[in-house]
């Protein structure tokens, strides 16, 4: 069968037309752009933002790389520091036997190796007597009371006893007297010559194997 010449015109009229469509496509005059369209990240007036980069690890808020903790390095204030030898010791206040009251001394020791070291005299007054303590209250620490009759001159004066503790001598001067770890009373026994047992001491406080650093301690004495 013929078909008119109408018709082969409009089949030729059609296939011009999804030609020229598929030509638009492919040089970018229509239909989705080819990589050629695509902005170039180099010249583009906004290019994407990268990230930024820093090396290393995120800060830990808990602690200081150093190991210290939180408040900085530990510090023991100590400004009160009596000296670590019967020839730097200090001078605590005089008593005698008509004064019952106990005198408080407080102190530190500061290290494991912190020796504080003091020195006092009792009178033996006429009409009074003797009533000598030496009571450390801290655990810890310990406690010398060495011992010299103001009437001995250069003789060291023997102790006979101690209240608590052991019997001890000391090394730079010689003197006897005694030892306890808090809390105790190391308060030695001696006798003068004569009826006058006015007294000089040396007391010590050093540090002992349980000692922590920076240990406060607190003792009294009265004659």
């Amino acid at each position: 069968m013929r078909r008119p010449r109408a018709f082969f015109l409009a089949c030729t009229a059609a296939a011009s037309l999804a030609l020229a469509a598929a030509c638009g496509t492919s040089n970018g005059n229509a239909g989705t752009p080819g990589l050629e369209d695509l902005p170039d990240p180099e010249t583009s007036e906004n290019p994407p933002t990268r990230p930024a980069f820093e090396a290393g690890f995120p800060e830990d808020d808990g602690g200081k790389r150093d190991g210290t903790a939180d408040g900085g390095p530990s510090s023991c204030s100590d400004p009160a520091d009596p000296g670590s030898t019967p020839g730097s010791a200090r001078a605590l206040p005089n008593t005698d036997d008509a004064d019952n009251n106990f005198k408080p001394v407080s102190g530190v020791i500061s290290s494991p190796v912190d020796i504080d070291v003091y020195t006092l005299s009792g009178s033996d007054t006429t009409g009074a007597v003797l009533d000598t303590s030496f009571p450390l209250t801290t655990a810890g620490v310990e406690l010398c009371v060495f011992v010299h009759c103001a009437n001995a001159g250069a003789a060291v004066t023997p102790v006979e006893g101690c209240n608590e503790g052991t019997k001890q001598k000391e090394a730079a001067s010689g003197w006897e007297g005694c030892c306890a770890t808090g809390p105790a009373d190391p308060t030695p026994e001696w006798d003068c010559s004569g009826t006058d047992d006015s007294a000089d001491f040396l007391l010590r406080v050093s540090p002992t194997p349980s000692t922590t650093t920076c240990q406060a301690y607190s003792f009294s004495y009265r004659f």
